[in-house]
């Protein structure tokens, strides 16, 4: 995997919200500076996830109709109920996002990378 690839992907998620991607400024913080300042996006790209894991994703997403929004808590055990994960799509989160006024319509949304 070359510096490239993760640069791309990091370069298009920050666009897909909005924002520009941080780059290596000498400190540590977020991958993206999305306007308004109200988001800290780390982006972490990996050849392979878990399959269990994308098989939970595309279950929850073939659930949910067209009226739902598909949301996937993964609980650790031995944890308290609100340190609960949650995982959603980009594209749901983006969603979310504008509609909460956390960041403006990407003039990006939509765009396949």
């Amino acid at each position: 995997m070359g510096n490239k690839t993760w640069k791309a992907v990091e370069r298009g998620v920050c666009r897909y919200l909005g924002g520009d991607r941080q780059g290596p400024i000498g400190r540590e913080g977020p991958d993206c500076a999305i306007p308004g300042g109200k988001l800290a996006v780390q982006i972490k790209h990996r050849e392979n996830l878990p399959t269990w894991l994308l098989d939970m994703v595309d279950q929850t997403l073939g659930q949910a109709n067209s009226e739902q929004f598909p949301l996937l808590v993964l609980h650790p055990f031995g944890r308290p109920i609100q340190q609960s994960l949650v995982i959603v799509t980009l594209e749901n989160a983006r969603i979310l996002l504008e509609k909460s006024g956390i960041i403006n319509k990407s003039p990006d949304a939509g765009k396949e990378e």
